[in-house]
């Protein structure tokens, strides 16, 4: 449509050049998802390399080159030992000064010049004392001293932590530098330890976590190489505790004393750095006292509560954000007084207290919410399941079935204690699952929601399954036989009493699992229990019917005398224990039923579940007939009187789907009828007498012919199943 021409009142407005692409503006209606974003400034690489990595590199390389011109040196002995540390110290004094002239243009490349310069310097006074002798004790002592409070006061100065880190750090790496076996263990950590004093220094103004992790790992490192070196029962107990304390000590101050001073919240990764500190220490302690001196283990944990609790006094006369450091130092207490008195005594007892400790530790954190004891609680969870393994596993290698007492043993009073835990932990997990301080993606969110109540389930079915077997083990030592027989002295053991096992205790998981299905649906509702329920069922099920194959037969065949020792009274209880176990499958397939809708409500479940009790009732009754037919002498039971059963069976399908309208069970009756046939023709009739012959062929051809008429005389009923399955 045109424009209209404007007039001549109105002057005619000026066309803007349209924007270009660059300049177009971002009007308010366009969504905030659709809008650019402004681009991030890239990484100059260039720069960052040049100015911050290569000098770093280049510093270190510098160090490492001193080093191994200083071995050559020494090997081929070109200078005196006097000359070697002159110009040592010469080179570093250089270094330090040219770092000092460069440090108000070039800040960063000075600070680490300065750090490499210290290093040196610890180099030097280390080899001159421990290699060459040059100078006496006291003297070194006063050299490091001084190079560490230099190293402290530049990186305080510079307000650099790469001068600590190349500076003090930077000398963990002498003694492996300059080589040599020379030096004692006591020089080497004493050495160690003073620089551990420069780390506590500047701890007091910076919390530089580099530093503080580079001399964590270093130090712990140095000293653990020479704790696993030599053989345990000759490790120098007295050097191991007085070191290892001294570098706990010394770090556990190094973290805390900036955190107090400057009322600044620990996080996590400062927890799991306090954790591993605690840990190395308490294992060192523990692994010192295990030869000759593990009566004073539980002593040592008592102290490391001590210290711990020590701390904690000294936390709460500052005011901190919150009360997360102090909770978290008082957990430690409440852990190693828990551990104290059960690792005085004996292994199983520190199963207890971990799972003990668990349960207290995650109620604090649940019901009191104080998420530090929460964030504890877990790995005292897996240490507690580890440690209920191992120590099952050691009891039952040490412990013979036949000498330990069933359920009145120590494996026993562990489990109850050890379960007794983890109830209470799902019950908490359950009750104040709001509370938690996982996210539904966390590792131990997913442990606790679906390890635990495993754990709950696993372990309580396998002490009863563990103790019912000693049971008959008990039972089967404890009446062994001696008798004299040709001259010669036997053993006579019970030979029913392996089946009667097997028997009952396939009737006890037939039981748990039942039992464990009603507790699950009543009270907990745990999706996982429920798929548990249905696998196991179908499992068992299928072990129910290997019975019959394997226990069921022996035990029938030692009743009838087959291979039945005189001495040993065998009686009628052989035979019965078969409705026993008879009246468990059935239980187990009222289980099996429960559990199907829980995973499909489909016709076709019903469909195959009706088919599955079919051909259960089958083999129930085909069993028993064997058994009698057995009892009473007969022979070939199992050619005729199977034959001529099956087919009966076949016929009461028959009756029932046409009766009751299910057409999958004429389908049944017609694969066992067609089993039958296969059966007559490949296996019965090459070993039935003429007569038996006669008899099969009759009956099976009489049924055959009852199925027809069946079929003939319900016709119209087939006819309106058929009817009904088409409009549905």
């Amino acid at each position: 449509i045109p424009s209209p021409a404007p007039s001549p009142e109105t002057p005619t407005p000026v066309q803007e050049p349209a924007p270009t692409p660059a300049t177009l503006p971002v009007f308010d209606h366009v969504p905030p998802s659709k809008a650019r974003k402004a681009p991030k400034n890239p990484v100059n690489w260039e720069k960052l390399i040049g100015e911050n990595i290569i000098n770093k590199i280049g510093i270190i390389i510098t160090v490492i080159g001193v080093a191994i011109g200083a071995n050559y040196v020494i090997e081929n002995e070109l200078i005196s030992p006097t000359a070697r540390i002159l110009i040592g110290y010469v080179f570093s004094f250089g270094l330090a000064g040219v770092a000092y002239r460069l440090r108000k243009k070039y800040l960063n490349y000075s600070a680490v010049l300065l750090g490499g310069a210290m290093a040196s310097m610890y180099l030097l006074t280390y080899a001159a004392y421990t290699f060459y002798g040059l100078i006496p004790q006291l003297v070194t002592f006063l050299l490091m001293t001084v190079i560490t409070l230099v190293t402290v006061g530049a990186a305080l100065g510079y307000n650099h932590q790469w001068v600590s880190v190349f500076g003090l750090v930077g000398g963990y790496a002498v003694p492996f530098l300059v080589g040599g076996e020379e030096g004692s263990t006591l020089i080497l950590f004493s050495y160690v330890l003073f620089i551990n004093l420069g780390v506590l220094l500047v701890a007091l103004h910076k919390y530089w976590r580099l530093l503080f992790l580079s001399a964590f790992g270093f130090t712990w490192l140095i000293f653990l190489t020479w704790f696993f070196a030599g053989s345990p029962e000759a490790r120098d107990v007295e050097m191991s505790f007085l070191f290892s304390t001294a570098y706990f000590l010394l770090f556990y101050a190094a973290f805390l004393i900036y955190k107090v001073r400057e009322q600044k919240d620990i996080l996590v990764n400062d927890i799991s750095t306090l954790l591993t500190n605690t840990a190395i220490y308490f294992s060192v302690g523990f692994g010192s006292l295990n030869y000759g001196l593990d009566h004073l283990q539980g002593l040592f944990t008592v102290y490391l509560a001590a210290v711990h609790f020590g701390v904690g006094q000294i936390i709460r006369k500052y005011e901190m954000p919150s009360k997360i450091m102090q909770n978290f130092v008082n957990g430690l207490v409440l852990i190693f007084l828990t551990l104290a008195i059960p690792i005085q005594f004996t292994d199983k007892w520190i199963t207890m207290a971990w799972s003990l400790e668990a349960v207290l530790l995650l109620w604090m954190g649940r019901v009191k919410k104080q998420s530090v004891f929460e964030v504890l609680a877990y790995p005292l969870l897996i240490l507690s399941v580890l440690s209920f393994i191992g120590y099952a596993f050691w009891f039952k290698w040490d412990f013979s079935s036949r000498e330990t007492l069933p359920f009145a043993n120590q494996l026993v009073l562990t489990f109850l204690i050890f379960w007794g835990s983890f109830v209470g932990i799902q019950y908490l997990l359950l009750k104040y699952k709001d509370a938690s301080i996982l996210k539904p993606s966390n590792f131990f969110h997913y442990i606790t929601r679906v390890g635990v109540p495993f754990v709950v389930v696993t372990t309580l079915f396998w002490i009863m399954f563990t103790e019912i077997s000693r049971s008959f083990y008990f039972w089967k030592y404890s009446t062994i036989l001696e008798i004299e027989r040709d001259g010669q002295l036997l053993s006579l053991k019970n030979p029913s009493i392996d089946g009667l096992k097997s028997i009952w205790l396939l009737n006890y998981s037939i039981a748990f699992v039942f039992l464990g299905s009603l507790i699950n649906k009543k009270w907990f509702h745990i999706p996982i229990l429920k798929s548990f329920t249905l696998a196991f069922s179908i499992l068992l099920m299928l072990i129910f019917f290997s019975t019959f194959f394997d226990s069921v037969f022996e035990l029938r065949q030692l009743y009838l005398g087959e291979y039945q020792p005189d001495e040993h009274q065998l009686g009628l209880s052989l035979l019965l224990v078969r409705y026993v176990l008879i009246a468990f499958g059935v239980l187990n397939m009222f289980t099996l039923k429960k559990a199907l809708p829980d995973f499909s409500s489909g016709s076709q479940n019903k469909l195959a579940f009706e088919l599955f009790v079919a051909f259960t009732t089958i083999f129930l009754v085909s069993s028993e007939l064997i058994q009698w037919l057995d009892l009473g002498g007969f022979e070939n039971s199992y050619k005729l009187g199977l034959s001529i059963l099956w087919g009966v069976c076949s016929l009461t399908l028959i009756l029932l789907g046409i009766f009751k309208q299910k057409a999958h069970l004429r389908l049944g009756a017609m694969v066992v009828f067609s089993i039958t046939l296969l059966k007559l023709f490949f296996y019965d009739i090459s070993h039935l007498s003429t007569i038996s012959k006669t008899i099969v062929f009759l009956a099976l051809g009489i049924l055959l012919l009852v199925i027809s008429y069946l079929y003939n005389r319900y016709k119209d009923r087939l006819s309106e199943e058929e009817s009904i399955e088409l409009e549905t």
